[in-house]
């Protein structure tokens, strides 16, 4: 399908769902493709400006979707706040670091565009699960790392973010994949999709830290809100445990919520809490 085709399969859809105003498919950046384009959520009727939060979807990098949105996006739409879920590229159409070039590439068309959507371009906060805690985590790090930018959409603007949650992201990937290797786990052997984000998965361990938030850390960054299950198999509670740490050692506001007796997952009685955390940082819609 040629570039102008899809475009027009592309186009944006102004949809209403309960009590919120929805407009889907919003291309973010100029490439005809569907992994880069969001969708917009807005309290209906609502036409003041407001803080913007955007979600990033987990899948391990190479499955999920923005849509269905989870359903704190929308309680967080109905709150007020500007609402976005967004796409991005998986591991079997870019390596890395085409997936956080997209998430940049998101942040900088919603800062550029904040007056057509009703954003407070000021306060921007970005959440995500799993592999999308991961990308959200690499987003609040790397707001200053022109080296990161890459070149889509508008480059004029800024990628940087005021607030982060990560939901059960990793964050060492090095240290994770050796640790499934010396822990003898099954469910990998030698397939992870950390790896994958490369295209020799067999090259030498250190690559893995490039796309490792611990290694990313410095003064001055966004606050952070870390969730993480104490019994989650996937991405060990240390993970998340290692960049508190690192955060707070370089004088950060970060903290971790810790689900006591939780997988890989987050348990909708932790919404409040990432409201609560949005609340204090980017303001009240």
């Amino acid at each position: 399908m040629t570039a102008l085709l899809l475009a027009a399969v592309l186009a944006p859809q102004r949809v209403q769902i309960k009590d919120l105003d929805v407009i889907r498919d919003i291309p973010y950046a100029e490439t005809g493709n569907e992994s880069h384009t969001l969708d917009i959520y807005r309290k209906k009727g609502d036409d003041k400006v407001s803080p913007l939060i955007m979600f990033i979807h987990g899948g391990a990098w190479r499955n999920g979707s923005k849509s269905p949105p989870r359903q704190l996006v929308l309680q967080l739409a109905k709150e007020g706040y500007t609402c976005a879920s967004i796409e991005y590229r998986f591991t079997q159409e870019a390596y890395w670091p085409a997936q956080l070039h997209d998430c940049k590439a998101a942040v900088r068309f919603l800062r550029a565009n904040f007056d057509k959507y009703g954003i407070d371009r000021e306060n921007i906060g970005v959440w995500g699960t799993s592999a999308g805690g991961h990308l959200a985590a690499m987003l609040g790090l790397t707001g200053t790392r022109k080296d990161l930018e890459g070149r889509l959409g508008d480059s004029a603007e800024s990628s940087a973010v005021q607030a982060v949650v990560d939901c059960y992201g990793p964050t060492d990937l090095q240290k994770l994949v050796l640790s499934r290797i010396l822990n003898d786990d099954r469910r990998f052997k030698g397939n992870d999709p950390e790896r994958a984000l490369f295209k020799d998965i067999q090259s030498p361990f250190d690559v893995l830290r490039n796309a490792s938030p611990n290694y990313f850390v410095s003064p001055n960054q966004p606050p952070f809100l870390l969730i993480h299950g104490d019994e989650d198999s996937t991405v060990p509670l240390i993970q998340s445990e290692m960049l508190l740490a690192r955060l707070k050692a370089a004088g950060n506001d970060a903290s971790l919520i810790v689900q006591k007796g939780v997988g890989h997952q987050l348990k909708p009685e932790h919404y409040p809490a990432i409201t609560a955390f949005f609340r204090k940082h980017l303001g009240n819609p």
